[in-house]
């Protein structure tokens, strides 16, 4: 795995644990940390002797939340700057907060584009503002492919009934 300002990772057995670095500030969660987090998620997601992933914090604090100084200076940046962060899931999730804001049309045109074919709630995302915009077709199949990808039995179902509630055949 790699260097890291931030956090420390390594494997113990099937273990991968990441370690939040930062004890003297109480392990913020800010940009660097959140980069290096997915960094590491993704060597152990791609490590296949990793069965699960743990993520603790190096002194008495698991982690503080988000970094104050951090969090400060984005009410000084342009909206775009602020929201920059590194992760298409991330992406994802403003995508989410721009359809209650802009509509779902807006929001739609962000998710479309993203590289997270193999993501349910990817799918599931687009299938809930297709469903919005009346599209319910393409919230259909999109609802299929979210299912087709869901990990447990509790979000399968939900996406089911979702996709259900769809007017139309």
């Amino acid at each position: 795995m790699g260097t890291w300002s931030n956090i420390v990772t390594e494997r113990i057995g099937s273990l991968g644990l990441v370690t939040l670095n930062r004890p003297e500030s109480r392990n913020p969660l800010d940009r660097i940390t959140a980069t290096e987090l997915l960094e590491a998620f993704s060597g152990f997601f791609e490590d296949p002797q990793v069965r699960s992933v743990a993520v603790t914090g190096a002194g008495d604090t698991f982690c503080a939340g988000g970094d104050l100084r951090q969090m400060e200076r984005f009410s000084q940046m342009p909206a775009a700057e602020a929201f920059d962060w590194p992760s298409p899931i991330v992406r994802l999730n403003r995508a989410i907060a721009v359809a209650e804001l802009d509509g779902p049309e807006v929001a739609l045109a962000e998710v479309d584009g993203l590289p997270l074919e193999g993501y349910h709630l990817f799918h599931a995302t687009r299938a809930e503002l297709l469903r919005r915009l009346g599209r319910s077709d393409q919230a259909r199949a999109a609802y299929g492919r979210a299912i087709g990808l869901a990990g447990n039995t509790a979000e399968t179902a939900y996406l089911i009934r979702r996709r259900d509630q769809l007017a139309g055949p």
